[in-house]
């Protein structure tokens, strides 16, 4: 967790809620045992879901312990922490600790007699986790009826799964090989064996939220086989419950110019090996009123795949705080390679034994301040137009959210202290300067440290930075968020640190920024 602490903070971000994108899944329950894997987000709870229907339990399995089961993955170990439950009537007498479903999980479920179950619920966008070395209950968004076998899903990849499981309806959980096809909807019990990343043979990143601000946006498509070529196609169709299309426009490099993309006339990419294509989308606002929202769906099908995206474009800009790039907040690292001699040669440089890593925090004001941040809170504000993060350097004006709404990002390097103005211009050809002094008496200065407090006299810390910007930043085409950077800058970093000795300490490296919000004020 060296690098951005924000990607340790933002993990509870896996699914990203999609606002006004709505589609139905439907599925075929047998009587007993059903491993199920959901693509959609229904709105109702499960009280609600299977009021008067032959569904006599489900379960969710919920793994904060390592063990999970004791002969069978289809029978849970009872009542333990590890799954979450919820029952039909009084079949047990605690109460549930599963209260909705949700897209991208897996769920047990027993029933009673055959159903047909119908669920209408959002498209999100879904981020898999791997544990090494331990048991998963999931599925795979595989195109139906495509007979995809786990060996051709996973490729090369398939040396870190040690064994698979399918889940039958007398509740017992059978060993299959990597030939058997992947069934959409099923889920599978799955070991890893060390280390897997792979969340299918077409990975998908990036997504399409357009706004007048946010004009374009980008979808980075990459081929995960290292032999084959594969064609992935686009298919734009509608959002179930949204009255309103997204005019959706994609940029054709061989015509120059954007293209419309028709409802349900798919177009195609064709994919080399390790090879990836970025798409750019734009929406064409002509004839659209002033604040009006729109939904669409995008399905992405190749290599067996067929994965559904959320398309939304919104009329307007999202109030003040939605800055178009280079304004907002930047997050990255400085790495210190250079330090000063403290002696007769103080004012020389020299490589240190070994770097030193610096989180470093700045926000650039769409009134044009540049600050340095020791520490940053973000909270999700939702209205009928999306979503935006307000920005808080005082925890004393936050407001009162629950955590799965807040992010924090902070640097021990810079301790308590306040946002610090920078002279000069961000990513312009002067450097950006600022200063700070920590007073004799701050319970942070080292001469007042708890193990440091047996001087009758203590000294005022000053500290001077200075970043000094290079070429070659990346100006992204479409907003950076939280948990997906795609703008970034570079260049030399440079702080003098006086009052600790009586010459001046010295100390320098390479920093990269990346842009992670488009909010452009500080609260």
């Amino acid at each position: 967790m060296r690098r951005l602490l924000l990607f340790g903070l933002l993990i509870g971000f896996g699914a990203g809620r999609a606002n006004g994108q709505w589609t139905t899944q439907t599925i075929a329950l047998v009587k007993g045992w059903n491993a199920v894997y959901l693509n959609v987000s229904p709105e109702s709870t499960c009280d609600q879901l299977f009021a008067g229907i032959n569904v006599a339990a489900v379960y969710q399995h919920n793994p904060s312990l390592s063990a999970q089961y004791e002969t069978s993955p289809a029978q849970p170990l009872q009542r333990a922490p590890e799954w979450l439950t919820w029952h039909n009537g009084g079949s047990n007498s605690l109460p549930p600790t599963l209260f909705s479903l949700q897209a991208g999980q897996a769920y047990l479920f027993s029933n009673d007699a055959p159903y047909t179950l119908v669920l209408t619920g959002r498209v999100e966008t879904i981020s898999r986790q791997w544990r090494p070395d331990d048991w998963h209950l999931t599925g795979f968004d595989v195109t139906p009826g495509a007979g995809v076998p786990f060996a051709q899903y996973f490729g090369t990849e398939m040396e870190h799964i040690a064994k698979l499981q399918r889940v039958d309806s007398d509740g017992v959980s059978r060993d299959i090989d990597s030939g058997t096809a992947i069934e959409r909807d099923r889920a599978y019990w799955i070991k890893t064996k060390g280390k897997l990343d792979f969340d299918g043979p077409v990975s998908i990143e990036g997504g399409i939220w357009l706004t007048a601000s946010d004009a374009t946006a980008t979808l980075t498509v990459s081929n995960r086989s290292t032999s084959a070529s594969k064609t992935v196609t686009f298919t734009l169709t509608d959002s179930l419950l949204s009255s309103n299309a997204v005019p959706l426009m994609r940029w054709s490099d061989s015509e120059g110019v954007y293209l419309a993309v028709l409802p349900e006339t798919p177009f195609s990419v064709k994919i080399a090996p390790s090879a990836a294509v970025k798409l750019v989308f734009m929406a064409n606002a002509t004839g659209l009123q002033a604040g009006q929202t729109c939904h669409s769906l995008l399905l992405v099908s190749g290599g067996g795949q067929s994965s559904t995206l959320p398309v939304t474009y919104v009329n307007t800009s999202f109030g003040a705080d939605r800055s178009a790039w280079p304004y907002g907040l930047w997050v990255g690292e400085v790495s210190l390679t250079d330090v000063s001699f403290v002696g007769e040669q103080d004012s020389v440089m020299s490589a240190a034994s070994q770097p030193l890593d610096v989180r470093l925090i700045l926000h650039h004001s769409t009134n044009g301040e540049l600050r340095l941040l020791s520490r940053v809170v973000g909270v999700l504000e939702t209205n009928d137009l999306g979503s935006t993060y307000r920005l808080y350097t005082d925890e004393n004006k936050l407001p009162d959210v629950t955590s799965s709404e807040v992010f924090r990002i902070s640097s021990l390097a810079f301790g308590m202290m306040p946002p610090l103005n920078l002279s000069g211009s961000f990513l312009g050809s002067e450097p950006s300067v600022g200063s700070w002094t920590i007073d004799a008496n701050d319970p942070l200065n080292p001469y007042r440290h708890v193990f440091n407090n047996d001087l009758q006299e203590a000294f005022s810390i000053t500290n001077q930075v200075t970043f000094t910007w290079m070429d070659g930043t990346n100006a992204p085409l479409l907003s950076g968020t939280a948990w997906k950077p795609n703008g970034y800058c570079a260049g030399e970093y440079e702080q003098r640190i006086s009052g600790v000795r009586h010459q001046e300490i010295r100390t320098r490296g390479m920093f990269r920024l990346e842009w992670i919000s488009g909010t452009g004020t500080l609260e």
